[in-house]
């Protein structure tokens, strides 16, 4: 059985997602099982076996997916040429960096795991049919909209459930900040505050493009994500929301195509979230403690330091997830907390260039396609990404970097003017 065509270019969430064939194959949903995935199972990593907590489920099952024929014909794209120069230069230069790493198993498990949950599943994008990607575009606000509730509940009540298996976690989970910071189903604040940013940004543009029997679940989303956000007490995610919305109300706001009740009505929610932002209490008490003064204080340190340590191997570097080794026998106490400044070490300036230049791909093919939510989500991404050690330290990164890059291409049948 195959789903009724809709009257118009427009397929809500209410549509259902059915198609025969992609029924017998399963593999149509194996990006949002995948999305599922990194969402949940972060508190079971340390019980998982190595090779899964190396390369975790989601990228696992996520490149899978990228490397098998589970996908619609590609449709033609400009930037298809960009998109192969920028894939082909990126694995060049992981491989040079891998032969001719500090530590090439390091680098091996690192560039891998990039290739795997990210490299593959964007590129493999512009195969992505519409059900594979209005299966994961609902399961992402759903998840939004779940994991914003959890947060908020978990601030509340001050108490994680998963709190006893975040102590056999790499990244400690301890409350030693002045406040109480949300973490919800992850094991870090900072990894919370990641997706939830991402999550509120895509889902605050998926409300204005909705159609309005159907905008409960993307306002919900965008309500409930922003609330989770704010409980995480995460600075650098809250700006990294801020700028992710803000790039995206450039075109929505100038661009001559949106109805002027959509720009007002725009406008006025983002002026008073910013009134929220400015008068949550716990954003401030933490701003004024010392912990807080003092994380700054590193961060701010760390532009120095990093290209300090990247000159050391001529700005080429130490090779593919190196950084943190490089930085402890140099004996500092701290890992580097930004990940384009990791990467500056380990895969050197040339590496970092190519691998923006592959990110920044998607994000303008969004915002030609005026793809608004996927392309401000993505930013919100990698902004909020740059304020701690999240690409080289945790390998889920790979999953969610790959899967918000997936959202970046939209299939022309489910294609809005806003």
């Amino acid at each position: 059985m195959v789903a009724s065509a809709p009257s118009r270019t427009w397929v809500p969430l209410s549509a259902k997602v059915v198609d025969s064939k992609e029924y017998r194959e399963f593999g149509w949903t194996f990006p949002s099982i995948a999305l599922v995935l990194f969402s949940t199972v972060s508190p079971l990593t340390s019980y998982l076996p190595h090779l899964m907590q190396v390369f975790p489920p989601a990228v696992i099952l996520l490149g899978w997916w990228a490397l098998t024929g589970y996908r619609a014909r590609p449709e033609p794209n400009r930037l298809d040429l960009l998109w192969a120069l920028a894939s082909c230069c990126l694995l060049a230069w992981l491989l040079f960096r891998t032969v001719y790493s500090v530590s090439p198993n390091s680098s091996i498990r690192w560039s891998f795991g990039l290739v795997l949950g990210a490299v593959a599943p964007i590129w493999a994008g512009r195969r992505i049919g519409r059900h594979t990607y209005l299966l994961l575009r609902r399961t992402f606000l759903v998840l939004g909209l779940t994991i914003g509730i959890g947060s908020c509940a978990e601030q509340i009540l001050h108490f994680n459930p998963f709190s006893g298996f975040y102590a056999r976690t790499a990244i400690s989970s301890v409350q030693h900040w002045s406040v109480y910071r949300s973490q919800a189903t992850f094991s870090h604040p900072l990894i919370d505050g990641t997706f939830l940013a991402a999550a509120s940004t895509f889902s605050f543009f998926a409300a204005v493009e909705e159609p309005r029997q159907t905008r409960w679940l993307p306002l919900s989303a965008c309500v409930a994500s922003s609330a989770g956000l704010l409980c995480t007490v995460s600075r650098s995610c809250i700006v990294a929301a801020a700028v992710g919305i803000a790039l995206g109300m450039v075109p929505l706001v100038l661009g001559g195509r949106s109805r002027p009740g959509v720009k007002l009505l725009v406008l006025s929610g983002v002026s008073l979230g910013a009134y929220l932002i400015s008068r949550f209490p716990l954003l401030a008490n933490r701003s004024d403690s010392t912990e807080a003064r003092q994380s700054s204080i590193y961060r701010e340190s760390v532009y120095t330091l990093a290209p300090q340590v990247a000159s050391l191997y001529g700005d080429l570097g130490s090779g593919a997830g190196t950084s943190g080794k490089i930085v402890s026998n140099l004996g500092y106490k701290y890992l580097i907390e930004s990940s384009p400044l990791q990467l500056l070490i380990s895969i050197g300036v040339p590496g970092l260039a190519t691998l923006l230049m592959f990110l920044a791909l998607p994000i303008l093919m969004a915002l030609r396609e005026r793809n608004l939510g996927a392309a401000a989500a993505l930013v919100a991404f990698v902004v909020s990404s740059s304020g701690f050690e999240y690409w080289e330290s945790n390998p889920n990164a790979f999953a969610l970097f790959g899967l918000l890059g997936l959202l970046c291409w939209r299939p022309s049948a489910t294609r809005e003017v806003v």
